[in-house]
């Protein structure tokens, strides 16, 4: 594919959807999409406490979201970001119950990997206030799963900002830069 797939990952409270949103403000161009892809689809399943059901359906919902938006602008030459991803959702279906090598074998045949993650880390406790998360010990566990899913694709590169040392607009301009250097 002659595009560029780029996911922005980490656990909530670390500004994805803000950093999505102010690089998509610029006119920055790139096709900015979103998962899960079909609205709403997380919050169906907040409180279902099935281990299988729920990254089954995410996985359907990633088998759309790839035919239907990600492969065919990936195709066209385009740069995808995307907020939120594979990686996020094996970290989260992991902390439900489910295995990462499960829940990694059950994605869509038409899976593009994506080809820089860009993963925003921060404090626990701070993005359980910002998130309105009521656990941080939750996020905590969660942000140390990332690290073992995004250990299940060495190939991949990636760029890790801090964001409680980091202002909005140094990491915008940071993210920029590091999506340039990869189309080059």
């Amino acid at each position: 594919m002659k595009g560029k797939l780029i996911e922005i990952c980490g656990i909530d409270g670390t500004l994805k959807t803000t950093i999505c949103n102010a690089i998509q403000d610029t006119g920055y161009d790139a096709v900015f999409t979103r998962e899960p892809y079909r609205r709403g689809l997380a919050d169906e399943y907040k409180e279902v406490s099935d281990k299988y059901l729920v990254p089954y359906s995410f996985a359907v919902d990633r088998h759309h979201h790839m035919r239907d938006v990600i492969i065919p602008e990936l195709e066209k030459g385009n740069t995808v970001i995307c907020d939120r991803g594979l990686h996020c959702n094996l970290a989260y279906q992991a902390y439900e119950g489910a295995s990462m090598e499960w829940t990694m074998k059950i994605q869509s045949p038409i899976m593009v990997m994506p080809d820089l993650i860009i993963w925003l880390l921060g404090n626990p406790v701070k993005c359980a206030e910002r998130s309105g998360e009521t656990d941080s010990n939750r996020l905590a566990e969660i942000q140390r799963l990332y690290s073992q899913a995004i250990g299940m694709t060495p190939e991949i590169p990636v760029f890790s900002i801090n964001i409680e040392n980091t202002d909005i607009n140094v990491m915008h301009d940071k993210v920029i830069k590091k999506v340039e250097e990869m189309r080059e």
